[in-house]
């Protein structure tokens, strides 16, 4: 089992062992992206399937979303309002105060 005695900081190792551990974190994040994106364009594809009935997965959903916001589901009134673009907005503007600047008279 891993401690921390067992750990060898980056800036002790050579630098091709530098190299060769930020390749190998490199290739596991580009494949943790073209997983992410496959899956999302499955999804989007998904969306699209028409049912016996001419409704479209994205609709069923939709329409359950409204549903269950309209039997009081707070959660499902907040997805949608997100997804319409009416977010309140989450970050707090900082306004930076006017900087005075007192001229002072020279000297004399």
């Amino acid at each position: 089992m891993a401690n921390n005695e067992n750990l060898i900081p980056v800036t002790k190792r050579t630098p091709r062992e530098r190299k060769a551990i930020s390749s190998k974190g490199g290739k596991a994040s580009a494949e943790a992206k073209r997983k992410r994106k496959a899956l999302k364009e499955e999804l989007i594809a998904l969306l699209d399937v028409i049912d016996t009935n001419g409704h479209s997965v994205q609709e069923k959903i939709s329409f359950a979303l409204i549903k269950e916001a309209c039997d009081g589901n707070v959660k499902a009134f907040e997805v949608i309002r997100d997804t319409i673009g009416e977010k309140p907005i989450d970050k707090v503007e900082q306004i930076k105060p006017p900087v005075i600047k007192i001229e002072r008279p020279d000297k004399k």
